[in-house]
Order: C-alpha cells, then structure tokens, then sequence
C-alpha cells in the first residue's frame, strides 16, 4: 500500500517483499549470531590495547537496536532503487514499515509469552 505505483505489477511487489523478508531473515539470524562475539572481539581490542577493563552486556535491547536500523537502512536503500522516488517520500515511508514490523514482532511475542504462561 506504501508503495503502490501504475506501473508495477503485483509480481514485482511479491519477488520484492520476499527478497526483503529473506534478507531480514538472513540479517537477523547473523546479528543474534554475530553480535555477541563481535563485541567480545572489540572489548578485548580494548583491552590489550589500553589495559582498560570494559564490561557489556549484550541485552535484547542492543541487539534489536541494531537489527531495527539495519532493516531500515536496507529498507531505504533498496526501496529507492526498486521504486525510484524522492527521499522524502522513501524516508518516511520506511520508517513506518519499520515501525510496523517491529510491533508485529513485539505482539508475536507477547502471544508467545501467553501461550506459554497459559500451558503451564
């Protein structure tokens, strides 16, 4: 609906939105991987290089931080690509797809929280 043009098929929408979901997939997937031992990395950088002893905690609001302005950042990007308008428009946009697919996971969630808390 966001981004609905005459000169689109719904097919171009569809391979789109695959492309985008499998990319999340894909992001998600390497960042709860990744993250974790990439700060491990830097803070014992830190410390052979300073001596300074730095503790972080890798929490889920770091990591969903950093998931959420990835899929932003790709979301402009290539949105802008595909459909060819102006930042202003595009920047928006994204930003409220964003927005919506992290309160989608959130309700995900906190189903799963009731489903879980109800079976036991």
């Amino acid at each position: 609906m966001f981004f609905y043009s005459r000169n689109r098929l719904f097919f171009e929408h569809l391979v789109y939105s695959f492309h985008f979901i499998s990319f999340i997939s894909f992001i998600i997937f390497g960042i709860l991987l990744l993250l974790p031992w990439m700060i491990g990395l830097f803070i014992r950088l830190i410390y052979w290089t300073t001596g300074y002893v730095w503790s972080f905690d890798v929490n889920g609001n770091t990591t969903s931080f950093v998931l959420l302005f990835i899929i932003l950042t790709y979301l402009i990007l290539s949105s802008r690509k595909l459909y060819k308008e102006n930042w202003l428009w595009i920047i928006p946009k994204s930003i409220l797809l964003t927005l919506a697919s992290g309160a989608v996971v959130i309700g995900y969630r906190f189903l799963l929280f009731c489903i879980t808390l109800w079976m036991i």
